[in-house]
């Protein structure tokens, strides 16, 4: 199934069965609830998500930002972000419910841009850390990363079966 347009939102459970989803927007998707579909493909536009995907999602040239500024997005399958993809994350501290997650039953296979920004006026602190990515495997890396607001902040592979955003110091 394809769908071109300005903008779409998507209000689950929708259970597509053994079909694929593509979407090819210019304007933004929002996704609430449930999908379920052999593959899930984002080719432009931005997805704001909160739910379950059953699926593969496959972000081509789309920008993700999981969760309800901020929270979770869960993927029962894989995730594959290329080149032209952008993962949008926010963190407005390290409890629970204060940054955004996304919990990936499969692989995570990782390309384009991870950008991370401040929710809340959060800056961190040394050694501050979050798990932003959690899947079973993961190959390749984020071609670039980008952080809005002050401090200093990396990512590392962790226990190679999450993405770690750490703090090592406050501007």
């Amino acid at each position: 199934m394809l769908f071109r347009s300005g903008g779409v939102a998507l209000n689950g459970p929708i259970d597509l069965g053994s079909a694929a989803l593509s979407l090819e927007t210019a304007g933004p998707v929002t996704f609430t609830g449930g999908l379920k579909a052999t593959q899930f493909a984002l080719g432009g536009g931005s997805f704001a998500a909160t739910g379950t995907i059953d699926a593969t999602l496959v972000n081509q040239g789309a920008t993700i930002r999981p969760g309800n500024s901020p929270g979770l997005l869960t993927i029962n399958g894989n995730f594959m972000q290329g080149s032209g993809g952008t993962l949008e994350m926010e963190i407005g501290g390290t409890g629970a419910g204060q940054y955004d997650r996304i919990a990936i039953s499969g692989s995570a296979e990782l390309g384009g841009t991870l950008s991370v920004i401040p929710y809340a006026g959060y800056a961190g602190a040394a050694g501050d850390g979050v798990a932003l990515l959690a899947y079973a495997s993961v190959s390749g890396d984020f071609a670039s990363r980008t952080y809005a607001g002050s401090g200093s902040w990396t990512t590392s592979a962790g226990d190679r079966k999450s993405t770690r955003l750490n703090s090592s110091h406050v501007a």
